[in-house]
């Protein structure tokens, strides 16, 4: 066996895993957390067994990607310090009114769940990296991506449109009239399908470029081309405006805009004269093609989406007021936090009126305020300060070495920042595998190793 060989294994794994974990409701469940860490564990363990056994090194090594494993480690360690029970008393201590459990966590089983998703997330991350050190292997990971999101469209379209708005074990029970396909919340749901638009147009515009000379191509060839990926946006499209999510619809738009953007400035100095000009047209066809769908779709599937801006206000007022007392939660200990997983059992220590107590609040509804809540100011900005670090390091090197894959990522980045502003997404493990997936797959071709690896 050869790396090679071992890489084109690694990219079907990750590819199956992400493509599985959303059918389990979205991979939102405790048996789902623990069985996706296991299965990552073994495949880890087999993977470095292998890599020993051919006697290589890894494609994408750890001097690359130190000052990733330096934070993602540090933020590992950190879930686990929180679970310890013979800390100082100080870190310890809890607020009047809290039971004294004697560890960071008020509720350490919950904190080794959260360990177990990020360790799935850490997992996605490292094997995307290997298996994209290749730049022919890279592009076929984007594009099977690409088929994620677009698999996930197609059941969802079955699920609302086919079998009368159902959910992929059955009888839905909330958010009735809204297309949820096999996740349980809409907005989650919106995110992938945004995520999923974006890829769309990446792999359009992959086809583009690598088609030749514009003048020779024949018309049959170019159909073949953009069919697919044409065909996958529209469906996306309908779907994002039959979730009747608002957010998931800005963002979706947020998110072709940007990569919309970031191709026709960054491949516009990239593309030379001659039988390139065409595919600089072709480009910015897909800019405004892209953006006239996008409100043609709104204006004819997404009533539900437009009906529910009526609310915007009232909507506002609430999370707003949400906020405040998360806050609160946050300025309780904000060194340590509660412990990871922990939002659901402390926030009922602070609610209280005008936040309605007819509703579980289970969730921050901002993916920032939960990470502070649980693991503290310093330690909850890490996954900040990682996803941070990559958008910069792919935007830095977007001018010198433009590539699609790190277009894209850097879009599905903005989207879901902004979305995570006001829900969740991020939080939901079979949406987060995804983002990882994708932002991975963009971020390698900044690193030396992936820009030298030919074949193996």
């Amino acid at each position: 066996m050869k790396r090679s060989t071992l890489n084109d294994v690694t990219m079907w794994f990750v590819a199956v895993y992400v493509a599985t974990l959303p059918l389990f409701l979205g991979g939102n469940r405790p048996l789902v957390w623990v069985g996706a860490m296991l299965v990552m564990a073994v495949f880890a363990f087999a993977y470095f067994i292998a890599l020993m056994i051919i006697n290589d090194r890894l494609a994408i090594g750890a001097s690359s990607i130190r000052i990733y494993l330096l934070l993602f480690g540090t933020f590992m360690a950190f879930q686990v310090v929180q679970t310890l029970p013979w800390l100082p008393a100080e870190l310890t201590a809890l607020p009047d009114g809290f039971p004294q459990v004697g560890t960071i966590s008020i509720v350490p089983n919950e904190t080794w769940l959260a360990f177990a998703r990020w360790f799935s997330f850490g997992g996605v991350a490292f094997f995307s990296l290997q298996a994209c050190a290749n730049r022919r292997r890279a592009d076929r990971f984007f594009f099977l991506l690409f088929c994620i999101g677009l698999l996930q469209a197609v059941i969802g379209f079955l699920l609302y449109f086919q079998f009368n708005d159902a959910s992929i074990i059955g009888k839905k029970w909330v958010y009735l009239g809204s297309l949820t396909g096999t996740f349980i919340n809409r907005n989650t749901m919106a995110t992938f399908l945004a995520s999923g638009a974006v890829l769309a147009i990446g792999v359009l515009t992959n086809n583009i470029l690598t088609s030749g000379d514009m003048r020779n191509i024949r018309l049959e060839r170019l159909v073949k081309a953009a069919l697919l990926p044409a065909a996958a946006f529209f469906l996306i499209i309908v779907d994002v405006s039959a979730t009747n999510s608002r957010m998931g619809f800005l963002v979706t738009a947020i998110g072709v805009t940007a990569i919309s953007i970031m191709i026709a400035t960054t491949l516009k100095r990239s593309l030379g004269k001659g039988g390139e000009r065409p595919k600089r047209r072709s480009v910015w066809a897909i800019v405004v093609l892209g953006l006239l769908v996008l409100l043609a779709v709104l204006s004819s599937y997404g009533l539900g989406t437009l009906e529910r801006l009526g609310g915007i206000d009232s909507s506002a007022e609430v999370r707003l007021n949400l906020y405040k007392q998360v806050v609160e939660v946050i300025l309780a200990r904000p060194l340590t936090g509660f412990g990871g997983g922990a939002f659901a059992s402390v926030f009922p220590f602070f609610h209280e009126l005008p936040v309605s107590v007819d509703y579980i609040w289970d969730k921050a509804h901002n993916s920032y305020l939960a990470l502070w809540s649980e693991y503290g100011l310093v330690f909850g900005t890490i996954p900040i300060l990682i996803v941070g670090l990559a958008t910069w390091q792919m935007a830095r090197t977007l001018r010198s070495r433009p590539a699609v894959s790190s277009m894209a990522a850097i879009a599905v980045i903005i989207l879901a920042a902004v979305h995570a502003l006001v829900d969740f997404s991020l939080e939901i493990q079979g949406y987060t595998v995804y983002f990882v997936a994708i932002v991975s797959c963009g971020l390698v071709r900044t690193f030396p190793a992936a820009r030298s690896e030919k074949s193996r």
